[in-house]
């Protein structure tokens, strides 16, 4: 490693690194005084397993479904990782946001130093010629400035469940940096890179599926080295220096379809497998047009779904799509490996969200780990723009340079800056996506719960009015705006509420909850139960629901399971204060006398 350090120049080295690590401090400290938003409240909140470090090592073994996916709708995914970072931090500061948020953006910047070590090397071993210190460097600082500051990267830095793309990048450049070190910079410690790389590429599978592609990635960039290094036996050499990784993802893909299957497509993409690629196929142009025009962010973009591959903007984008893939492969190759290589990174790894079918056609946390390609691109065409017409600026070239540098840096500072305070909140986030899509259901149904949160009761009919307006098949919103009824004392209208959001959708345990607890609250405690047990059916560690079950079969006469049910919710989740009080006057206490 001290071989790396010594060509960097130590001196530009820690001035850099200075530079990123206070402009990206300074910039996401709003962050730190944000709550749960959005899927945290399902991952973090309402989630058992992540409240005591005992479960730690069930969340690795993929046979225990509902230690390491509790959340029902992730249950898809292997993400033992990010999990285990949420055990640590609720271990420390239990539900306060605060540590969640640290953790988020130390991460960040840990990525963001690691971009510029990526791109360092990668300009390295394209670039031969003998003087190119400085346009290297160069390279490495805007392609992570760009990265840490960009508006783009907000939802995955202020979102705290998508702290699982910012760590998988993390240990993705990691096992790049160690790679690239193993083959080209210390021979003499080869054995130690490959394994350090290797292991950072198994810890990134086990934090996202976008993992998948990086074996590709280095095969690509080792493809590219052995033709401009000109070693014979090339080929083999490649395959034998990538094949560990290979080996690895295949082994990740057969247990992946041993115990989970075949990834299913959500019900928010209502489309078979051919309509979703033509769909998110859309995409990569429109994160494009993001991370070069970062203007219209919405945690919640409308994407209509292509029901035919012959739509025009289905053909537009195949066509699109095939034009830069000829462009990158007839003109940029030939001139710039490095150009290519970062092309081909922004392709690839938007690869995953194009095949493999998600709850969201299109997420901007989707974009993360892609948006390193387009950034590295973006600052070796800026070097080599002004390398070339710099000159006519004659004596003030530099002060020119500075000035275009500060201009475009304090424009990505105000945005992201505005993006982070968006993120603030349920109330502010749903309320910017309900101005930008307007015509969606769900921006409303969740500005419909963040207006309930705050007590907010007619504002929250409004806006839950307006969802089932647009959606009335959504069972989501009929269900909130039963638990609204009820906060404003309308029990036949919450109750209709509660029924209709069942027959919108049979497999919904909270609406089957809430109907239960409702009938409790009326004092009809034989027929809650039935309702409260097809709800522990379809949720059986749900420590609400247990609640609920308990206390009814306890006023109905059954006191010895009633009191089971209570002590069991009271074990699954101790944060659940109601719970743990019903137990204790209506087991404990009695029991004692």
């Amino acid at each position: 490693m001290k071989r790396l350090i010594s060509n960097i120049f130590a001196r530009t080295l820690i001035k850099h690194f200075s530079v990123i690590i206070i402009l990206t401090a300074c910039l996401y400290v709003p962050t730190l005084d944000g709550r749960f938003v959005y899927d945290d409240h399902e991952t973090i909140v309402k989630n058992p397993y992540i409240k005591s470090l005992k479960f730690i090592p069930a969340y690795f073994d993929p046979r225990n479904v509902k230690m390491w996916s509790f959340h029902r709708e992730q249950r898809q995914f292997y993400r033992p990782i990010p999990l285990t970072t949420f055990a640590l931090n609720y271990h420390i500061s239990g539900l306060h946001p605060f540590s969640y948020h640290l953790v988020n953006v130390f991460i960040h910047i840990l990525t963001a130093l690691a971009v510029y070590l990526s791109v360092y090397l990668t300009e390295q071993v394209f670039d031969r010629s003998k003087q190119r210190e400085r346009k290297e460097t160069s390279l490495a600082l805007i392609s992570s400035l760009l990265f840490a500051i960009h508006p783009l990267q907000t939802e995955s830095v202020a979102y705290v469940v998508s702290r699982s793309i910012i760590i998988c990048s993390l240990f993705l450049l990691c096992s790049f940096i160690t790679f690239i070190c193993a083959y080209k910079i210390d021979q003499r410690h080869k054995r130690f890179y490959q394994v350090v790389s290797i292991v950072c590429f198994v810890l990134s599978l086990c934090s996202k599926e976008i993992a998948i592609v990086f074996p590709f990635l280095i095969f690509t960039y080792y493809s590219l080295y052995y033709v401009v290094t000109k070693v014979p036996d090339r080929l083999s050499k490649v395959i034998l220096s990538t094949l560990p990784y290979f080996v690895i993802l295949a082994g990740y893909l057969v247990l992946r379809v041993l115990f989970f299957g075949k990834a299913s497509i959500s019900s928010l993409i209502t489309a078979n497998l051919v309509q979703y690629f033509a769909t998110a196929v859309k995409t990569v142009f429109i994160y494009l047009r993001l991370l070069i025009v970062p203007i219209g962010q919405n945690v919640d973009h409308t994407l209509p779904i292509v029901h035919s591959v012959f739509e025009p903007w289905s053909i537009l984008a195949f066509v699109s799509l095939i034009i830069a893939g000829w462009i990158l492969v007839a003109k940029v190759l030939p001139c710039s490996k490095f150009l290519f290589f970062w092309g081909v990174w922004y392709f690839l790894t938007l690869s995953p969200n194009l095949l493999l079918p998600t709850n969201e056609a299109i997420s901007e946390h989707t974009v993360y780990f892609p948006a390193i390609g387009v950034f590295a691109a973006c600052a070796y065409m800026t070097v080599r723009i002004w390398e070339k017409y710099g000159r006519i600026f004659g004596g003030v070239e530099r002060t020119v340079r500075v000035g275009i540098v500060l201009v475009i840096v304090t424009k990505l500072l105000f945005l992201t800056l505005h993006r982070n305070l968006v993120w603030q909140n349920e109330l502010s986030l749903w309320q910017d996506a309900v101005i930008r899509s307007p015509n969606k259901d769900r921006p409303h149904v969740n500005l419909g719960l963040a207006y309930f949160n705050a007590g907010r009761f007619d504002e929250a009919v409004s806006e839950y009015m307006t969802a089932l307006s647009l959606n009335p098949n959504n069972a989501e919103g009929m269900n909130d705006l039963g638990l609204v009824y009820v906060k404003m004392g309308k029990l036949q209208e919450a109750e209709r509420a509660f029924s209709k959001s069942i027959e919108l959708k049979k497999g919904n345990p909270e609406a089957y909850n809430n109907l239960g607890y409702l009938l409790v609250t009326k004092g009809r405690y034989e027929a809650s139960i039935p309702i409260l047990n097809e709800a522990l059916r379809m949720n059986p560690d749900c420590s609400v629901i247990l609640t609920n079950l308990g206390f009814a079969y306890v006023n109905s006469g059954n006191k010895e399971r009633g009191c089971g049910y209570l002590k069991k919710a009271a074990r699954i989740n101790p944060d659940d204060k109601r719970g743990r009080a019903l137990h204790n006057v209506l087991c404990i206490k009695d029991h004692e006398m």
